[in-house]
This record gives structure tokens, C-alpha cells and sequence, in this order.
């Protein structure tokens, strides 16, 4: 399909906006298509399988680490001397980072990110972010994006405040 002007500069203006309204740091890297079509994520994603299945408490901050790398700094996430630098900004230990840096060619590690991307792939999902919530009937609920948060409160039978309420002057 070729590319959409409109919607590139759209694209473009709205991340910007986003970025305020969340008080999130987001820099579209220079080469978006490259960085998601090309290089990809499978050596991230395997790193942080093998993070979580041997570390969990440290898969939140190297998830946020290595989308900041992306999405903010411009930086690779494909290569293993990018994702050791990744974990050194997170403190760990150079042996420790190594020796998580070659656990993305374990077959375990590998099995286990294909067993929770099917898990993912079985509830309809199609990128991320993706939310299963179960209502006070055990339903679940599928809901994609960023922007499903009021919808989520609704299911759960929670009060939706809105995102930064400590900064929010006015309450509408």
C-alpha cells in the first residue's frame, strides 16, 4: 500500500500531542519504517522473555529502557552490543548482562516467547497494546490501544480519572 501524506503528517502532529498530554519524551525515530519493518524487535522481545523468566522484577524497567532506546533516543534495539547497553544503563552487572545477552539464542527462551505471542495471537490480538480484562461475570474483554483506559475503568467497575491527575488544575 503507498504511503498516506495526510496521514504521515497527521501521524507526525498527533504523536507530538501525545507526547505533551502524557508528559511522555516521544522522538519518532528518523527511520520509523527500518526500525520496525527491517530491523524488528526479536532480539528484544527474547531478552526480555529470558528477563522475565529469570529476573522478573527487572522486565519493567528494561521494557521501558529499551522503548526509550526506540522511541526516544533513536537508538537500536536489534543488535547484542545495543542490548548489553541497555542493561549496563540498568546497572547490571557486565557478567550478568552478558550471560542475559546470550540467552536470546536459548531454545527455552525462544519457546517460551512463541508460547506467550500464540497465548497473545489465541485472544485476537494484532499489536500492542493489547488488554484482556474479566468483568464481575468473568467475561472477558478485549481492548486494543492507548486510548482504552476510560473503557477499561467501565469493565472494571472503577472510577476513571484520567491520566496524571496530579497535574490535572481543573476537575471536570
Amino acid at each position: 500500500m503507498p504511503p498516506v501524506p495526510n496521514k504521515k503528517a497527521y501521524s507526525r502532529k498527533d504523536l507530538s500531542r501525545l507526547s505533551t498530554f502524557y508528559s511522555i519524551p516521544i522522538n519518532q525515530p528518523a527511520n520509523l519504517h527500518e526500525v520496525l519493518m527491517v530491523k524488528g524487535s526479536l532480539s528484544a522481545q527474547r531478552l526480555l522473555t529470558s528477563v522475565q523468566m529469570t529476573q522478573s522484577d527487572m522486565t519493567e524497567h528494561l521494557s521501558r529502557e529499551l522503548w526509550m532506546r526506540v522511541y526516544n533516543r533513536d537508538q537500536d534495539i536489534s543488535k547484542n552490543e545495543s542490548l548489553l547497553e541497555a542493561l549496563r544503563s540498568l546497572g547490571v552487572p557486565e557478567d550478568r548482562a552478558k550471560g542475559l545477552v546470550e540467552s536470546i539464542n536459548d531454545s527455552k527462551v525462544k519457546e517460551k516467547l512463541k508460547e506467550v505471542t500464540n497465548e497473545a495471537l489465541s485472544y485476537g490480538a494484532f499489536g500492542a497494546p493489547m488488554i484482556i480484562a474479566r468483568d464481575e461475570n468473568n467475561e472477558e474483554h478485549f481492548l486494543f490501544g492507548s486510548d482504552r483506559m476510560e473503557l477499561l475503568a467501565s469493565i472494571l467497575g472503577e472510577k476513571y480519572e484520567g491520566p496524571l491527575l496530579q497535574y490535572a488544575v481543573t476537575k471536570l
